[in-house]
């Protein structure tokens, strides 16, 4: 079965088995650029020999004696009792980081005393959690313990006990990540300008003054060798995100877009989970919802526009619907949005119904409701459940249902032609996109219903600044 991470990898491979930038012949921190004229951005280069690039180690950062208090279980990616401090976000600190503890350099001691890792403790190596064996010989003090429940993903919480009072030492170090560029002069002359070093979400640096980029290089945690997924090539045309901004059914939101030209009040619900609510933006004014309110008052200035933010983390349209008629239809709007990531976690054949269900619910009220379902972005592989048949069923269910579609998902998946990786976007390295994941889904949205919206598939996205 095809999951969204193969597909992404299959992309890279494809774009860059075709490029001047290649791994090298056995597994290494390298790469090879190979002779020859190559059109990168719409700018020749000519490479007069091959060249061994060394791509420099990703950077670690360490710690000492930070104090802990283990539980008896596994918080699984929670933050919380058992989780070191860096293996948190600096950006969504609710959750951990996927794979970016070193769990080899785990150190768990009190004074002298040094415990042994699979008999006094455990590590989870993906979300980075340690927790206390159960025949352990860690100490308690004595006075019992402080129950707790720790959520567990999407299936419910667990129980635990921490002792009370009674922490130990650990000494660990965390993983970074890092983009380089592979760049070339017209001449020839080839060279890697490294990236900063990041927690997550880090970015390729420019190129340098008279430099053309030929491929980005992406280091994820715990890099030891460069394979064609960690290549990103230019290609010729230099694409970029926009050129991938996608739209269906624009056709069947007439009764808003007139609304908004003609300068009549309106009333828009944003419906969804987590992303919609705004998580991992920098800022609120950085997640979707308030992006594309700014974008469309823009685009309007005379109309009266009320947007409703009705996006809940944690849920999706299983749980929602039941209250669908409270949070959302209460508001009479006059067009509904709906995001849900945590829609994949379910057979896409039953969150077609759902959307089937939700707009006949709203047309029930109100017949001339108009609705775009927004397809949802890519997520770390723990999380895909039914991406890539989740897609297909939603562009159907919109079809179906006659209602519009803003096609994030489109952007996502050709990412790598416009030499980002995507995990790169992700603000929690999980499932909550930064910014600019955000700005997609805005972007989308405004395709939609920009003054000069049309009706046709795979646009670009230019004139809705």
């Amino acid at each position: 079965m095809k999951i969204a991470l193969l597909a992404t990898a299959l992309l890279a491979c494809a774009a860059a088995c075709s490029s001047s930038v290649l791994p090298t012949d056995k597994p290494s921190m390298a790469v090879k650029v190979d002779a020859g004229h190559y059109i990168a951005g719409g700018i020749k280069v000519s490479l007069k020999s091959p060249v061994i690039l060394p791509v420099a180690a990703l950077e670690t950062e360490s710690v000492k004696g930070e104090e802990i208090v283990l539980p008896d279980k596994n918080p699984s990616l929670v933050v919380g009792p058992g989780v070191p401090k860096k293996v948190a976000g600096p950006i969504d600190t609710m959750t951990t980081l996927p794979r970016i503890l070193d769990a080899d350099s785990v150190k768990v001691y009190s004074g002298n005393t040094i415990y042994v890792k699979d008999k006094d403790y455990s590590i989870d190596p993906v979300w980075g959690a340690i927790w206390k064996l159960e025949h352990s010989s860690i100490p308690s003090d004595g006075k019992g313990s402080i129950g707790c429940s720790i959520p567990n993903g999407v299936k419910g919480s667990i129980g635990c006990s921490i002792p009370n009072g009674v922490k130990v030492s650990i000494d660990y170090t965390v993983n970074k990540t890092r983009i380089d560029l592979v760049q070339a002069t017209k001449s020839g002359k080839v060279s890697i300008k490294k990236g900063a070093p990041a927690i997550v979400c880090p970015s390729a640096p420019a190129p340098d003054a008279g430099c053309v980029p030929m491929a980005n290089i992406y280091l994820p945690y715990g890099t030891k060798a460069i394979t064609n997924a960690n290549i990103f090539p230019v290609s010729k045309e230099s694409r970029t995100w926009k050129d991938f901004v996608s739209v269906s059914g624009a056709d069947t939101l007439s009764q808003i877009r007139a609304k908004l030209r003609d300068g009549k009040p309106v009333t828009i619900v944003c419906w969804g989970d987590s992303v919609t609510q705004g998580y991992s933006a920098s800022k609120k004014e950085n997640g979707y919802v308030e992006q594309f309110r700014k974008l469309l008052q823009a685009a309007y200035p005379k109309t009266q526009i009320t947007l409703i933010n009705a996006g809940i983390a944690g849920t999706s349209t299983v749980g929602r619907l039941p209250a669908y008629d409270k949070e959302v239809l209460s508001y009479k709007p006059d067009l509904i949005t709906a995001e849900f990531i945590n829609d994949t976690l379910y057979e896409p054949e039953a969150i077609a119904k759902n959307y089937g269900t939700a707009v006949a619910q709203a047309r029930a009220i109100n017949p001339n409701v108009n609705f775009i379902i927004i397809t949802p972005h890519m997520v770390v592989k723990e999380f895909q459940g039914h991406y890539e048949q989740m897609i297909p069923a939603i562009r159907k269910a919109a079809v179906d249902n006659k209602v519009a579609v803003a096609d994030a998902s489109n952007i996502w998946q050709h990412l790598p032609d416009a030499q980002i990786p995507f995990e790169s976007l992700l603000a929690n390295g999980i499932n909550h996109p930064n910014d600019l994941g955000h700005r997609f889904f805005a972007e989308c949205l405004m395709k939609l219903l920009a003054p000069t919206a049309s009706s046709g598939d795979h646009c670009t996205c230019d004139g809705c600044k």
